[in-house]
């Protein structure tokens, strides 16, 4: 049943009407059953930009419109949101990886792109967020996916979370990190074999304590996506 709420007039309750009845003389509007509340008509028009709460769950609102989240069934009416295209049926992103040769090659909308070794990516110690695929600054630990973004060359010293392991290959060194929520990054260097996981991204270390000039194929920094 859809809960009455109540129409004021001068503080005083004057009547009542149902949130499913007001939904239907709201344009653009409809009941959601599941929470009791008018939502937004999944791709109509909506009024808060970066918020998910005008939208369905596979919905963003972004310049006024509903669009699709990466990783979303494309092809409709219903546009991907601008960092991705719609590939296969899917709302792909679009700008990760791709050679480069300057930041502004990189999809200068979005926020701490960078081209990085000839490849965007978001700034080292930036989370991509696989969503909307965009960089942000943090992520809460709950929303920390056991998938990596590779920075070749850079580097983290110091906040270790375990000993140094040795003799271990790659993938083994990031299925070490897939385990441990507390680790955020791998680093990883390839001709010694040895694997360093860490409880930060290189935003938060001290600046003497990270680095990202090293050879491709000497060290590599994986970081965790966020969700």
């Amino acid at each position: 049943m859809s809960s009455p709420i109540c129409i004021l007039e001068s503080g005083k309750c004057k009547s009542t009407v149902k949130v499913k009845d007001m939904c239907a003389e709201v344009p653009g509007t409809t009941y959601d059953e599941n929470i009791k509340q008018c939502v937004v008509k999944f791709g109509a028009e909506c009024t808060l930009d970066a918020s998910d709460l005008q939208c369905d769950e596979h919905s963003v609102c972004h310049d006024k419109k509903c669009k699709l989240y990466a990783g979303e069934t494309c092809g409709g009416s219903i546009p991907c949101i601008p960092t991705t295209t719609c590939t296969s049926g899917t709302c792909t992103e679009s700008w990760l990886n791709t050679k480069c040769k300057q930041n502004s090659s990189c999809l200068p909308a979005v926020s701490r792109a960078m081209c990085f070794k000839d490849r965007c990516s978001c700034e080292p110690g930036f989370f991509v967020r696989i969503k909307t695929a965009i960089c942000t600054d943090a992520c809460d630990a709950k929303d920390l996916v056991n998938e990596y973004t590779e920075h070749p060359g850079a580097y983290i010293f110091a906040y270790n979370l375990q000993p140094v392991t040795v003799d271990i290959e790659k993938d083994e060194c990031l299925s070490k990190c897939s385990l441990l929520k507390e680790c955020v990054v791998a680093v990883y260097y390839f001709s010694t074999q040895r694997c360093f996981l860490k409880n930060r991204p290189a935003t938060q270390a001290d600046p003497y304590s990270r680095g990202y000039d090293m050879p491709i194929g000497y060290v590599s920094m994986f970081q965790k996506k966020c969700a």
